[in-house]
């Protein structure tokens, strides 16, 4: 990417909903950070909010939304909102000229794209989760095949998308790319390690913890004086906590909305456990293997998942079946 010789131009411009906790968030930091550092100039657009920013920015990087104190008092027309963030965006491309544009997750892709086309910008966009199962609504998925044909290259992180995005999208543009890890900490812990269970991620029915609260309550864990540790935020968060006291485990569970320091939970923990329904490629499983945690996870966690089964095909179980997760989780707190 060359740089831009006007001080007043940008080099990347980066769209995406907000940079709350979260796996696209995670990737779009880290991005933002690294190029930063490489003395690029970076301005970050969220289409939903600015505020609550999770993961640590460089201070030369630039976040604004798209949308002005105004024009959010009219979310709940959608169609009306979504025609102002593409001419919001439009207007900055126009007035900064960016030498790059790059997109994550099907809203932005599909608003930006007609937002840069006019201007002969260089669109890059990505998926982040798996298109089959993620569901959007019926005129999102019209207008994503209509959009994303524009695209310069479709970024996916995710080899089932190539399949499903090549019906509609010159294969050409399609380019899997692995998810990038940074953190000076990011290593193996040489400690003792608690016997605890981790899991990390949105409190949604896609991550399945409902299934995993079930397992731990009927696995010997529980007699074991095991621990289980979940992090995240979510709109199942008041369903989980009627499970712990329903399954009689809220003593050895543990709930929190986010860490100050999710690497000292990495290095802390034996087990990360994932038993999503279904998945892209999730950075904090690549994050708790990299620090040395042993994964437990369900076969709809991405490609990562064959990886796994090739060590260890115990580690593996089908998505949605708690006795498969049971045995597991018996087989690793015995003696």
């Amino acid at each position: 990417m060359k740089q831009s010789q006007n001080p007043q131009n940008l080099d990347l411009l980066i769209v995406l909903p907000s940079l709350h906790a979260g796996g696209t968030e995670r990737v779009a930091s880290i991005l933002s950070n690294c190029w930063t550092a490489e003395h690029y100039s970076v301005v970050v657009v969220c289409t939903e909010s600015s505020e609550n920013i999770h993961y640590s920015l460089d201070p030369r990087i630039v976040v604004m939304e798209a949308l002005q104190t105004w024009a959010k008092r009219l979310r709940p027309i959608p169609g009306l909102t979504s025609a102002l963030v593409v001419c919001s965006i439009f207007h900055l491309i126009r007035t900064r000229q960016p030498a790059r544009f790059l997109s994550f997750l099907p809203g932005p892709n599909i608003l930006t794209l007609p937002a840069g086309m006019p201007l002969g910008k260089k669109i890059i966009i990505s998926e982040r989760n798996h298109l089959e199962h993620r569901k959007i609504p019926w005129i999102w998925r019209k207008l994503r095949r209509l959009t994303y044909p524009k695209a310069l290259k479709i970024i996916i992180n995710l080899e089932a998308n190539r399949d499903l995005l090549a019906r509609w999208v010159d294969e050409k543009k399609i380019v899997s790319l692995p998810n990038p890890i940074s953190d000076k900490r990011l290593k193996p812990s040489s400690g003792r390690r608690e016997n605890t269970l981790l899991a990390v991620g949105r409190l949604t029915k896609q991550k399945a913890y409902h299934l995993l609260l079930t397992a731990f309550a009927q696995s010997e864990c529980r007699s074991l004086g095991w621990r289980l540790v979940i992090i995240g935020e979510g709109d199942e968060k008041a369903r989980l906590n009627v499970a712990l006291d329903s399954l009689d485990i809220r003593d050895q569970v543990t709930m929190i909305s986010v860490s100050d320091d999710i690497w000292a939970e990495y290095q802390k923990h034996k087990y990360f456990v994932m038993p999503s329904m279904f998945e892209g490629t999730p950075n904090s499983l690549l994050e708790a293997v990299a620090c040395g945690m042993i994964p437990i996870v369900s076969d709809g966690v991405g490609d990562i998942a064959d990886g796994i089964r090739n060590i260890e095909p115990r580690l593996v179980f089908p998505v949605n079946q708690v006795d498969r997760l049971v045995e597991i989780l018996n087989l690793i707190c015995g003696p």
